[in-house]
């Protein structure tokens, strides 16, 4: 069966970590985003945002084909996580009677699903590290041996500390648990507008979960998996893509983060370089002192920069369809 050509869709969102690399061709930016620090990705619509922040991945990484693959799954010392901003998280706040809820409510509610889809994707990465779900194609990265006894174990540990009860305790048992996690916020959302609102505050406080934080609880999780599979000091990326999209007071969540941050975990976030979120993070970034990030800007000013990085993805686009031993030159008769 032919695989889609990621040129087959507007955007990388909807593609797989795999569609991603089966024509991805490396570049400067992508070597500057693959660093071991916290990074800023700032390009327009369209510019590969999104694609660099997926080829952090460990699927994506696996089947890559570049000659340069190799190189880059050493350079990629850390695990990634991606994690698309979910327009959905606006749209709940404007679709769901949410204006009678107060201001502070309403945050809480939307923080509480970003950080239960924080984890999701948390503890899908985690799947992706075991080598009972690799499927024999590709060259490894980062998997890892974890017999079923201790993937009980570590479920229970993170399930206790999510609140969550899994059907059954495996890591993909708790990762419907996290998916259902978010439907219940929304619910509780719905039921509270037909409530009444003096007493709120007290019923959301008889709900943990609206109170935790996306940094602290994939924290944890990671904490318990690192010690499980004998790698106590492993790194995670979590890698935040279209930001701009996302509601201001996440955005807060994650300045606060880049600045007190987990010794073992990156933040890697994609945005528009025209936004005001970009600005906000640059000035706040700024103010910190010291703090070891890196921006990468995937605008150009001379187009002589980008000739080679599109000789490369059309000679590869050729070579996918049956071309291998052709030159650009022979294929276009110049």
């Amino acid at each position: 069966m032919r695989v889609p050509s990621p040129f087959e869709s507007f955007n990388a969102r909807p593609l797989s970590a795999e569609v991603v690399a089966s024509t991805f061709i490396p570049s400067d930016n992508f070597s500057n985003v693959a660093i071991r620090a916290h990074s800023i990705v700032a390009g327009p619509r369209g510019s590969g945002k999104t694609s660099l922040l997926k080829m952090l991945q460990t699927r994506a990484l696996e089947v890559w084909k570049h000659p340069e693959a190799d190189l880059y799954r050493g350079r990629v010392d850390y695990t990634g996580v991606f994690i698309p901003t979910d327009i959905a998280w606006e749209d709940q706040l404007k679709n769901l009677g949410f204006r009678h809820l107060e201001e502070t409510e309403r945050e809480q509610l939307c923080v509480a699903a970003f950080s239960a889809h924080v984890f999701h994707a948390v503890i899908a990465a985690f799947i992706n590290r075991l080598d009972r779900f690799y499927p024999g194609t590709g060259v490894p990265h980062r998997r890892v041996q974890l017999s079923e006894k201790d993937e009980t174990a570590i479920v229970k540990e993170i399930a206790r500390n999510n609140h969550l009860t899994p059907s059954v305790n495996s890591l993909r048992a708790l990762k419907y648990a996290a998916r259902a996690r978010i439907g219940e916020i929304w619910e509780i959302a719905m039921r509270e507008i037909n409530c009444e609102p003096t007493t709120r505050s007290g019923r959301f406080a008889q709900l943990p979960f609206l109170s935790f934080h996306f940094l602290k609880q994939a924290g944890f999780a990671i904490e318990v998996f690192n010690d499980a599979i004998g790698d106590s000091e492993g790194r995670w990326a979590l890698l935040f893509d279209e930001l701009e999209i996302a509601p201001p007071f996440i955005l807060q969540q994650l300045l606060k983060a880049f600045r007190s941050v987990d010794e073992h975990l990156l933040i890697k976030v994609s945005l528009s370089p025209y936004s005001a979120e970009l600005d906000e993070f640059r000035r706040s970034l700024r103010a910190t002192g010291g703090q070891d990030y890196n921006e990468i800007g995937l605008s150009h000013s001379y187009k002589e920069r980008g000739y080679e990085f599109g000789r490369q993805l059309l000679e590869s686009l050729i070579s996918d369809e049956g071309f291998a031993s052709k030159s650009l030159e022979e294929v276009f008769g110049i």
